[in-house]
């Protein structure tokens, strides 16, 4: 048999011929992925800063705000969870009240679905069955809330109308006198029909409740704030059943008409404290530029924010420059 043919000799690695040569390469390697995320951060910057020079040039009404809006977008992108709410804790407090309308939304919504089961309620109510014993039918068990989801629907179709004339703390006002004014009819109900009529009636603030409580905490809070925000929505619905459930239970043993009547009252003493926080709120500062009033915008941003915490110019300008784009 033929001999195997020599291998020939193979020239050692470069880290064979050099012993620093992968130290050296990692540090390359390290140094190469530092520049590289300075090269994205620069050229993410360069990216905005095109935008906004491009928006400039196309819209000339943008060439004053472009600096300053830019400014602002920039800072508000730094912004964390901690320095938001260093930054902008009046602004959480005010959404909150707005949002605690909704507890009231929650409140009574439950109330109609537990007084189904009170005794009171249904010998005021109800039928009397084959056995004595009294129950609200079944077509009205369903057609109570019903009604209420179509108020709501009528609230929500309306809203918007009302909140671009008279601006979102000028509706909320108007929804609370107006459920002030409907929440007799609960109280004094001697029928069925007038428990529908006040669920209708009832209905229309609480759908103006659900859109504006979400539309001015998503305005007033800055992007690093409005997700937790928001979800404060959900809690104070979720608040409002579990009051609903303790009032019930409460009055559970009293044996008089005042078993329901109360719960329906108390939400008058819910809803006054809410009534004086919101005329006492600040409007949203987008609603005052969308209606070219940056002085009052800037007066409501100076009180939803700390002082001298943000640069009420820059926000300004990136106020109207994101609502000059958005006309177009």
């Amino acid at each position: 048999m033929d001999p195997d043919p020599p291998i020939p000799p193979q020239a050692p690695c470069a880290a064979c011929r050099n012993p620093d040569y992968s130290a050296t390469s990692v540090s390359q390697s390290h140094h190469s992925g530092s520049n590289e995320g300075m090269d994205k951060s620069m050229a993410a910057a360069s990216s905005q800063a095109d935008l906004f020079s491009d928006l400039s040039a196309a819209l000339p009404d943008l060439q004053l705000l472009g600096s300053g809006a830019r400014a602002a977008t920039q800072a508000e992108q730094r912004i964390t969870f901690l320095n938001g709410c260093r930054l902008y804790p009046k602004a959480m407090a005010w959404s909150m009240l707005v949002s605690s309308t909704l507890a009231m939304v929650g409140f009574d919504i439950l109330l109609t679905f537990n007084f189904f089961s009170l005794p009171p309620f249904k010998q005021k109510y109800g039928e009397r069955l084959r056995n004595g014993e009294f129950d609200i039918p079944a077509r009205w068990q369903f057609g109570l809330p019903s009604a209420a989801a179509a108020g709501e629907i009528v609230g929500l179709l309306f809203n918007g109308i009302l909140a671009d004339r008279i601006g979102y703390r000028g509706t909320m006002a108007v929804a609370l006198v107006a459920l002030f004014l409907f929440l007799f009819l609960f109280f004094f109900a001697v029928n069925l029909q007038m428990l529908l009529a006040a669920e209708i009636l009832c209905g229309i603030p609480w759908g103006v409740f659900q859109t504006l409580s979400i539309n001015y905490a998503a305005e007033v809070m800055p992007v690093a704030l409005r997700a937790y925000l928001l979800s404060n929505v959900n809690l104070c619905w979720v608040g409002g059943q579990l009051l609903a459930t303790g009032v019930v239970r409460a009055f559970l043993t009293m044996d008089s008409e005042w078993s329901y009547r109360i719960p329906y009252a108390l939400q008058w003493a819910l809803g006054v404290p809410i009534f004086i926080g919101i005329l006492l709120a600040p409007e949203s500062p987008w609603w005052w530029i969308r209606h070219h009033h940056p002085a009052a915008a800037r007066q409501s941003l100076r009180r939803l924010t700390k002082r001298g915490t943000v640069d009420l110019d820059e926000a300004i300008s990136m106020m109207q420059h994101t609502n000059e784009v958005e006309k177009y």
